[in-house]
């Protein structure tokens, strides 16, 4: 979804780990690359949206009952992964 030149900066902390999740890691001993590039790590719908409407989409979404967390950032690529989780 990103155009090119662009890359998702994600902040692992930011979003709750489920307890299915953690387990199947421990479990399986996978690391947290994998965990992030084959499981998304439980992360469901994400919406990308410019940062001065971002208080007003998640107004709107947690009043229609739905949990909302600010996981990362857009910006520019450069020679990096197109995502990165730290």
């Amino acid at each position: 979804m990103l155009p090119d030149g662009l890359a998702a900066h994600l902040r692992k902390s930011s979003w709750p780990q489920s307890e299915l999740f953690a387990w199947l890691q421990q479990t399986a001993g996978i690391d947290d690359t994998e965990m992030n590039r084959t499981f998304n790590n439980g992360i469901g719908m994400v919406v990308v949206i410019a940062a001065s409407e971002a208080e007003a989409c998640a107004a709107t979404l947690r009043a229609a009952g739905e949990q909302v967390f600010e996981i990362g950032r857009i910006a520019p690529r450069g020679t990096g992964a197109a995502v990165t989780v730290a």
